[in-house]
Parts: structure tokens; sequence; C-alpha cells
């Protein structure tokens, strides 16, 4: 695999970003919609740009094109506190990631688990006890990554998106080791 950045967007990378999740959602439509991602509905221009404006948008690039985009943040759905996790609920230590996509034009190549393990080496770095995410149920590529980098499924949730059809979403937790131990 060719180098890959990964990186805190700046506001210059928005309009890559945002074409990014156009060529997800595009593909999306025309394939198998694993995630349930809606062109248009999310992720849009106005996700990145509020993930942005709270300084938790990054980015993956190769060959000074972006590849892939996440959101990192200590924000949590509500129905969280359903799941089974193994440490407390303190979100002070915990990292949650959101909005993972990769161009489907690298799709298997490795970049969803170059940023899973740039998000626990980061984590890990700022004193994270915990990453955590959540999937749609039928996700069966995102949850054969999770599981494959080490994550522990911790229950399912209602994040309250039956009316566009996905009624379930798998909760995840990798646990890190401490730094400050």
């Amino acid at each position: 695999m060719k180098s890959l950045n990964i990186r805190a967007a700046k506001e210059q990378d928005l309009i890559s970003i945002s074409q990014l999740y156009d060529r997800v959602t595009t593909a999306l439509e025309t394939g198998i919609n694993y995630c349930g991602w809606a062109k248009g509905f999310y992720p849009t221009a106005e996700t990145a740009q509020s993930a942005f404006d709270k300084n938790r948008l990054y980015l993956v690039e190769q060959e000074q094109q972006v590849v892939g985009s996440f959101v990192l943040s200590q924000d949590f759905e509500p129905c969280y506190e359903q799941a089974q996790w193994s440490l407390p609920s303190d979100y002070s230590k915990i990292l949650v990631v959101h909005t993972l996509a990769v161009d489907p034009a690298h799709a298997g190549k490795g970049i969803g688990k170059k940023i899973l393990d740039f998000v626990c080496q980061h984590g890990t770095s700022l004193g994270i006890t915990s990453i955590r995410l959540d999937t749609y149920e039928k996700n069966l590529p995102a949850i054969a990554l999770y599981e494959g980098c080490g994550f522990r499924f911790a229950g399912k949730v209602d994040l309250g998106r039956s009316d566009r059809g996905l009624d379930w979403f798998h909760c995840y937790e990798k646990l890190l080791p401490c730094s400050d131990t």
C-alpha cells in the first residue's frame, strides 16, 4: 500500500471531504448499502463542516488525495448507556469514532484498519482508556473490520433511525493501555 497520511482536517480540506462523502453515498446507491447512509442526507458537507468547527474532523490522504475521513469526539448517543461497556461511561477518558468513511475506489486496501490503528495510538497518547463506536447491524464489512481490529461487541442499541429502516446498531469498544498508569 502506498503511504498514507492521517491528520486533522484543515478548512481547505472541507471540499475534498464533502466530495469523498459524495463518492461514498453514490457508491452506496448503486451497490449494497451496508451502512444505511443516504446521499444528501448523511454524511453531507454540513456533517464535515460541523465536525471541523469543533476540531473533530480527520482525513486520510494518499498522494495528496483524500481517501478516507472520520470524526473523533467524546460525544455519544444517549442510548449508548444501554450498551454493556467494559468500563464506566466516564466520557472524559473515552473517544468515540463517528462517520468513518473510505473512498470506494480504495476499499479493501487496509485504510479502515489504518484509521483504527491511528485512533488507538492517538487515544493512548491522550490517556484515553476506551475507543467506542457503533455501526448499523447489517454493516457486515464494518463489523468484520472492528472485530478484526480487536473491538469487542458491547450490545445493540436503537439510535432512533427506524423511520429510515435502520432499527438496530451494534456498539463496539476497544480498551487501551492507560498511558498515565
